[in-house]
């Protein structure tokens, strides 16, 4: 049985302050690796989480486009997520091109939830490395404390 260990972010007025908690985890993914850690995000702000165990993926700022497909449907394109881990590297052959990608799991209920862009082989997909990729099917959105809610498109804000 492993620990879990919870960091709890409050942003108050004197800057960012820590609570962590320890739950016991009996689903990691290797046996005795240590502690997870895992993020939340303030709820005065747009959230993308895990539609299965509602860990913290993604803010509303790190959203970089809605224009992608994944295996399940639409997906959101991300420049930072949290609470997830990779799998081995692949390769993927897509619509744009070749690409070699690493599948991300919920670091909870470790639920395949997207991947990671680790190589584009295209000079004009190269913008997708260190990016990542979050399926709207595997997510769910939360607004200042309401859950299941899609967040505005940033690309409808640039028209």
């Amino acid at each position: 049985v492993h620990d879990l260990a919870l960091v709890k972010l409050d942003h108050g007025s004197k800057g960012p302050k820590h609570r962590i908690e320890v739950r016991s985890n009996s689903l990691s993914r290797e046996p005795n690796m240590g502690r997870f850690f895992q993020r939340f995000y303030n709820d005065d702000e747009a959230v993308y989480k895990c539609a299965s165990c509602a860990a913290h993926f993604a803010q509303y700022k790190d959203l970089l486009s809605t224009n992608f497909r994944g295996r399940t449907g639409n997906a959101l394109l991300f420049n930072h997520v949290v609470n997830v881990t990779a799998g081995p590297l692949e390769d993927s052959f897509m619509t744009t091109g070749l690409h070699t990608i690493r599948c991300l799991y919920c670091v909870i209920c470790q639920e395949r939830v997207g991947w990671k862009y680790e190589v584009a082989f295209e000079e004009d997909q190269k913008y997708k490395e260190g990016r990542f990729i979050l399926e709207e099917e595997l997510i769910s959105t939360s607004i200042f404390g309401q859950n299941d809610v899609r967040a505005p498109n940033p690309e409808a804000d640039n028209r």
